[in-house]
């Protein structure tokens, strides 16, 4: 049974044990490590690209027990930070080294540096590295000379130019360029200021992706070499869209499975289809030509098993010096990718003798769309600028 007296004890006692417990916090607080920098932010000011930005941050332990370092990461490869050690005690410094590559940058850079401790109150430290970049030597455009897509018989040239900043000068030394696919002309248009590097592409080429590099040679003691990104794509003289077949197992059973492919050529040029090679007899494959050139394959009977899988459609034209090309079937877990392609005409394509006419399934736009997705490739991308990791 609860007394007056029994309820008066305890009501003085509970006050009694919050302060102790706030007092054993407060001890236990001050025993802890505190990890701090008093300039956690360096700023590096306006720097050329050519260089190494390097700077310490100096640390601290302002608490009472040993400051354990555990880690140190970066937010991009460009950046460096190394620990000059692990455990740092109470009233003790720590160096934490850090480097930043500006090299091919431009613009206003931040980078982070985070140190990671057994300070409970700081768990990560965050430093900062802040500036802003500029090139004494830039290319422009930035990408270089990017050419897409072209046929093996376009011969196209683009001009890139090679220019100082304002307290810059410099002089071309030199090219080099090793590719049979590619030729160069130099010329100055301000000596000392501004050069220009004509790429011309040669005819004709092999098929399928050039990325090189050219070398402009400079007498600029700290741009020996500017590289001149060249990058295209040499296409086949007819290709297909899409370039595979794709089919799912669980799709097979299905009678009424059917693939449309088109078949066309870069230029869009008029050609016909001289022959089609099967890799299974019982195959259904018939053609018919469209009305803005192209030709359209119908596939059909794709048998139960794996049997196609692997296996090549080859289908030749009178494209001259042009190989067979060959469209792989590909049986896969996934979801088939495959496209139906339309006619570009909603009457119907111009049927070949023993091509089937059908209804199309998509609109003039919806093709135009579909054709972009796979002509058009995405420019090489240039550097990032400011915060690119």
């Amino acid at each position: 049974m609860t007394t007056p007296a029994t309820l008066q004890s305890r009501t003085q006692t509970a006050p009694l044990a919050v302060v102790v417990l706030l007092l054993a916090w407060t001890a236990h607080a001050g025993s802890n490590p505190k990890l701090v920098c008093d300039e956690p932010v360096f700023e590096f000011g306006t720097r050329s690209n050519s260089m190494t930005i390097e700077h310490v941050f100096k640390i601290r332990n302002t608490g009472k027990a040993a400051l354990l370092l555990r880690k140190v990461r970066t937010t991009c490869g460009c950046t460096v930070a190394k620990l000059a050690r692990d455990t740092v005690e109470p009233d003790g410094e720590a160096e934490v080294h850090v480097s930043l590559s500006l090299a091919g940058r431009t613009g206003e850079q931040r980078k982070t540096i985070y140190v990671e401790s057994n300070d409970p109150g700081t768990p990560t430290l965050q430093l900062e590295l802040h500036g802003t970049a500029f090139a004494e030597i830039e290319v422009r455009p930035r990408e270089g000379a990017f050419f897409g897509k072209l046929s093996r018989t376009d011969t196209v040239e683009k001009d890139v130019r090679i220019v100082a900043s304002d307290s810059t000068t410099f002089h071309v030394t030199g090219v080099i360029l090793d590719s049979p696919a590619l030729e160069y002309e130099l010329s100055a248009i301000q000596p000392g200021k501004e050069y220009s590097l004509r790429i011309r592409v040669r005819s004709p080429r092999p098929v399928g992706e050039l990325a090189v590099v050219a070398r402009v040679l400079t007498d600029h003691p700290r741009y020996a070499e500017v590289p001149v990104p060249i990058r295209l794509i040499t296409e086949q003289d007819v290709y297909a869209v899409p370039r595979v077949i794709s089919l799912r197992q669980e799709e097979l059973a299905s009678p009424e499975l059917v693939r449309h492919v088109l078949i066309r050529t870069p230029s869009g040029e008029d050609f016909h289809i001289t022959g089609i090679e099967k890799p299974l007899e019982s195959l259904d494959v018939k053609v018919a030509k469209l009305r803005n050139g192209c030709f359209r394959l119908e596939v059909r009977g794709f048998p139960l098993d794996q049997t196609l899988n692997d296996k090549v459609i080859r289908v030749t034209t009178d494209v001259q010096n042009c190989p067979p090309l060959e469209i792989p079937i590909r049986i896969q877990g996934g979801r088939a990718s495959a496209v139906t392609v339309p006619s570009d005409d909603k009457t119907g394509p111009a049927a070949l003798p023993g091509a089937v006419t059908e209804k199309q399934d998509m609109t003039e736009p919806e093709l135009n769309q579909e054709k972009g997705k796979t002509r058009e490739p995405e420019p090489a991308p240039g550097r990032a600028d400011d915060r690119q990791k």
